[in-house]
């Protein structure tokens, strides 16, 4: 099966790319190509594309890499919409739907229902705590002393601390 897709030339962080037709079994760094149909480079934003040769092989069949075929759709070569650059997996898609749709419909407490059922419909201890049973622990503020050794109120402002020097 051939495929159309880049193969980078050039230095180190300075690429460009070849735009070739290969065997979808070669390695993108392999040399050996069926035919190169154009040129692309990312910094100039230099293109050239042989757009019949394009055509000839999507015609014999070839497939194309998601970044081969938005280059095509942004030359007008191929007139569809681009594809997206990253893709959700469809099993995590899925997944993500039926979440959306459980809060939708109120099941946002499955987990505890089936604990509930496993126990023959009774509750097991400290599965649920009621609102009443959760207290906040309160905090107590203590007073400051003064170097004088009388106690001072700690809210007091910057003013009333200079007062009292």
């Amino acid at each position: 099966m051939t495929t159309i897709r880049l193969f980078r030339i050039g230095k180190k962080r300075q690429p460009s790319y070849k735009i070739v037709v290969t065997d979808k079994k070669n390695p993108p760094s392999a040399g050996r190509f069926i035919d190169e149909i154009g040129f692309y480079n990312p910094i100039t934003k230099e293109k050239t594309i042989d757009a019949q040769k394009v055509k000839y092989w999507i015609e014999k069949g070839a497939t194309m890499s998601d970044t081969a075929y938005n280059l095509f759709v942004t030359e007008k070569i191929i007139e569809d919409v681009k594809r997206p650059k990253h893709n959700i997996l469809k099993k995590k898609e899925d997944d993500l739907s039926e979440k959306a749709a459980s809060v939708k419909e109120g099941k946002v407490g499955e987990r505890a229902d089936k604990t509930i059922d496993k126990n023959n419909g009774e509750i097991p201890e400290g599965a649920v705590q009621e609102e009443s049973q959760v207290s906040e622990p309160e905090v107590k503020e203590k007073p400051t002393e003064n170097q004088d050794g009388s106690e001072k109120d700690s809210g007091n402002s910057k003013q009333e601390d200079l007062d009292q020097a």
